[in-house]
C-alpha cells in the first residue's frame, strides 16, 4: 500500500494541474505511514523528470496538508 501510494502520488504530480488530488494521496500517503522526510525526497527525486514549476506545486501541496490544522 506504502509504495501504491508513492507511484499514484508520482503520477498526479507529473500531471500537473490537478492539485486536489495531490492533496488527496499526499493525506493518503500519512495516512498509510509514509511520513514528510519521505514525500519529500519523493518530489525532490521527480525534479528533473517534472519540472521546477510542478516541483513546486507538489511540495506547496505537501505544506498545505502536512501544516493543516486538525479539526
Amino acid at each position: 500500500m506504502k509504495v501504491r501510494e508513492l507511484i499514484t502520488l508520482s503520477i498526479l504530480i507529473a500531471l500537473g494541474g490537478v492539485e486536489s488530488q495531490i492533496k488527496g494521496h499526499i493525506q493518503g500517503n500519512l495516512n498509510v505511514g509514509n511520513g514528510k522526510d519521505i514525500l519529500l525526497d519523493l518530489i525532490t527525486q521527480l525534479l528533473p523528470w517534472v519540472g521546477y514549476p510542478r516541483t513546486l506545486n507538489a511540495l506547496q501541496c505537501l505544506n498545505e496538508v502536512v501544516n493543516k490544522p486538525n479539526s
